[in-house]
């Protein structure tokens, strides 16, 4: 079996789409560990993780400061030569595999020429709701709502293009709204892995829900006249790709 890309930006449902495919039977993770998404199991590869930072530099951290899309010509040898051991290990374990991690979306460029044939899945959240997570009560920054629709920007349009680049068969768009009240995304996502997927989805826990915010309206166009960046239209692109 091919090994499994899981692209998103932060907040975006990758975690329950990781933890459903390892579930099923493909391993995402090195070592599983204990808990859930609230003990901080985000069901990610640490190994892949680690390497990512390392590509990002100081950049690779908080997600919300992580903007600036990775080039793969700057990439030291020693990186490159680290992910090429990193991936044929865990080829020659027999047993699908994948990674997840929203800085993929910065780094995939650099991945997709280390990768054998691989299949890419992108899960897409709107960016009213990644706002109203990062926006909430308990955040006190002001500018948080800025950056938040900037890494969304950046992030989902590293996510578009990874999807756009790969070939008609290799790639599947997963809308997260979609995916918790449709029972026939799981369907999609059994066939398009060849494998039955086991269900983990929790209604309940779907805390940001989609919601109209002048204040993201209000951001959303200062990003766009100071930076040029247009989250709405970016959105709207995406989401068409789903209909």
């Amino acid at each position: 079996m091919a090994p499994i890309v899981l692209l998103g930006m932060h907040k975006s449902g990758t975690t329950l789409v990781s933890l459903m495919l390892h579930r099923s039977g493909i391993e995402m993770v090195d070592h599983e560990g204990a808990g859930g998404y609230d003990d901080g199991n985000h069901f990610e590869r640490l190994s892949t993780n680690g390497l990512n930072k390392r590509l990002l530099g100081r950049s690779g951290g908080n997600s919300l400061r992580t903007f600036r899309p990775l080039d793969p010509g700057s990439v030291q040898a020693e990186l490159r030569s680290d992910a090429f051991r990193l991936v044929a290990e865990l080829e020659s374990r027999g047993r699908p595999w994948g990674f997840k991690d929203p800085r993929t979306c910065l780094t995939y460029p650099f991945w997709r020429d280390v990768l054998p044939a691989h299949k890419v899945i992108c899960v897409y959240r709107g960016p009213g709701e990644v706002h109203a997570h990062y926006t909430g009560k308990r955040s006190l920054d002001a500018t948080r709502g800025i950056r938040t629709l900037r890494a969304w920007y950046e992030y989902n349009l590293g996510m578009l293009n990874a999807y756009q680049q790969a070939a008609p068969g290799t790639r599947l768009l997963i809308d997260y709204s979609t995916l918790m009240q449709d029972e026939d995304q799981l369907a999609r996502l059994s066939a398009f892995v060849g494998r039955d997927i086991k269900d983990e989805r929790v209604a309940s826990l779907r805390r940001a829900r989609p919601r109209a915010s002048p204040r993201m309206g209000a951001e959303a166009a200062l990003l766009k006249f100071g930076t040029g960046r247009d989250v709405l239209a970016l959105a709207r692109e995406i989401s068409a790709l789903g209909d």
